[in-house]
């Protein structure tokens, strides 16, 4: 698990340095945790291997790394979980991706240019 773990890990690190972009610890009933961290959000990232009779478990919170004004409780969500599989993790960076958009600052969709060949 501990391979596959990393090699997930590895395909959001820039030049696969995941100890550059990831805490990374190991819990005492055999999961592993990763911390990823954003300019506002922290992505907590849990596995379980499976084993036999168990798919295993990889899951996602997405929590603000500041609260807002006014508020004391830093702001958080359930991103994608399922069993330790591939798909599993191809959701949760998608749920990552679509955490970090921010919305366009305008009242109607603005078509793109279409742009002539060279």
């Amino acid at each position: 698990m501990k391979e596959q773990f990393n090699k997930w890990l590895s395909t959001i690190s820039r030049f696969g340095k995941v100890k550059d972009r990831a805490q990374i610890t190991d819990g005492d009933d055999g999961r592993m945790n990763a911390k990823v961290y954003t300019d506002n959000h922290v992505y907590s990232i849990s596995a379980k291997a499976p084993t036999e009779g168990y798919a295993g478990y990889l899951g996602c919170i997405a929590s603000c790394r500041k609260a807002r004004a006014g508020e004391e409780q830093h702001r958080g969500s359930d991103l994608a979980d399922g069993p330790f599989t591939d798909e599993t993790w191809q959701k949760i960076l998608a749920d990552i991706v679509s955490y970090e958009l921010v919305p366009l600052d305008v009242q109607e969709s603005t078509p793109i240019p279409e742009q002539k060949a060279a």
